[in-house]
């Protein structure tokens, strides 16, 4: 079994350098051990073996392939605003995000140290199936402050798929920090209405 041992270690190894590349040493190791022991065990059990090994990366592809989908706003999230070089710049920012199965949506306001005015932004993100928007698609936010805003666009198709809604700045009423703002989209597909949670 140094063989079989030897490729147990190699794969421990592996996940400990990098969680994320254990697949391809955990099939080595499944069959150098298989191979190491297929003289000693019946043809029976060997398949079994080879079969729970296929099973494991059936079973890793389709984690892998849901974990890639969970962050559905990727692209709109608070490292992506531009403007901003670093959080100590800032007296304070809320963040406001929600989704639903065709749209994720998200909602900044900050306001600087220097300035005596905040800024808000706006993204909306098309993650539903194909084809995306196109044509005109109206947009309307409002806040429980009494903010808000709304807008067209007069052809949606965007290879990006990111719509990048622009800012407002003022001096005027912030919403709490947790509280909600609700995100109408309407576009040639249908229209959604959009909760979007405070990130706190």
């Amino acid at each position: 079994m140094i063989l079989g041992l030897s490729a147990v270690t190699a794969f421990s190894n592996t996940f400990e350098d990098s969680p994320t590349s254990w697949l391809p040493s955990l099939l080595v190791c499944n069959y150098a051990v298989i191979e190491q022991i297929e003289s000693n065990w019946n043809e029976r059990t060997v398949m079994a073996l080879k079969q729970l090994t296929i099973l494991l990366l059936l079973s890793a592809m389709l984690v892998g392939g849901c974990s890639g989908k969970n962050n559905v706003y990727s692209g709109i999230e608070q490292q992506d605003l531009t403007g901003i070089t670093t959080a100590k710049e800032l007296d304070y920012i809320y963040a406001y995000k929600g989704h639903t199965s065709n749209w994720a949506s998200t909602y900044y306001i900050y306001q600087k140290k220097d300035s005596d005015s905040h800024v808000s932004r706006v993204f909306l993100k098309y993650i539903g199936k194909e084809p995306g928007p196109s044509g005109e698609m109206k947009y309307a936010y409002t806040t429980e402050s009494g903010g808000g805003g709304s807008g067209t666009l007069s052809d949606a198709e965007s290879p990006s798929v990111i719509y990048n809604l622009g800012g407002s700045g003022g001096t005027g009423a912030v919403p709490e920090k947790d509280s909600v703002v609700k995100m109408h989209v309407e576009w040639s597909g249908g229209s959604e209405d959009i909760e979007l949670e405070p990130e706190l």
